[in-house]
C-alpha cells in the first residue's frame, strides 16, 4: 500500500505532523498495532525515516510518498524488485517526493 500525503502550502510543522499521524492511525487500525521506519537499501528510491521527510520539507517541502509492507506481502517484494528499483520510476520519485517506507507489523512507536 503506498500512501501520498500533500503538505504543499502548510507552514506549520505541528499542522503537518497532525496530519501524518492522523494518516497514519488510520492505517494502523486497518493493518496492525505499530509501525516502524525502516530504510530498504537495495532500491535506487532515496528513502527517509519520518524525522527526515519532515525536516526536508522545512527546506522544500514537497508531497511524501509512504510505503505500508510487511515482511511476508509477495506483492511488497514485487513492488521493490518491479516498481521501485526503476531508473524511471526512482527519479521520479527522489525528484517529487520524499518517500518514507514502514513495515506494518512492527510494535516501534513513531516519534
Amino acid at each position: 500500500m503506498v500512501i501520498f500525503i500533500n503538505f504543499e502550502n502548510t507552514n506549520n510543522s505541528n499542522n503537518m505532523k497532525t496530519k501524518v499521524l492522523v494518516s497514519l492511525l488510520f492505517i494502523s487500525l486497518s493493518f496492525s498495532n505499530g509501525f516502524s521506519q525502516e530504510v530498504e537499501s537495495k532500491s535506487k528510491i532515496k528513502w527517509l525515516t519520518i524525522n527526515q521527510a519532515f525536516e526536508a520539507i522545512k527546506k522544500e517541502p514537497r508531497k511524501i510518498l509512504i510505503d505500508v509492507y510487511t515482511d511476508w506481502c509477495g506483492w511488497c517484494k514485487v513492488m521493490d524488485k518491479n516498481t521501485f528499483s526503476n531508473d524511471r520510476v526512482a527519479e521520479y520519485v527522489n525528484k517529487n517526493y520524499y518517500a518514507v517506507k514502514f513495515n506494518a507489523e512492527q510494535k516501534e512507536e513513531i516519534t
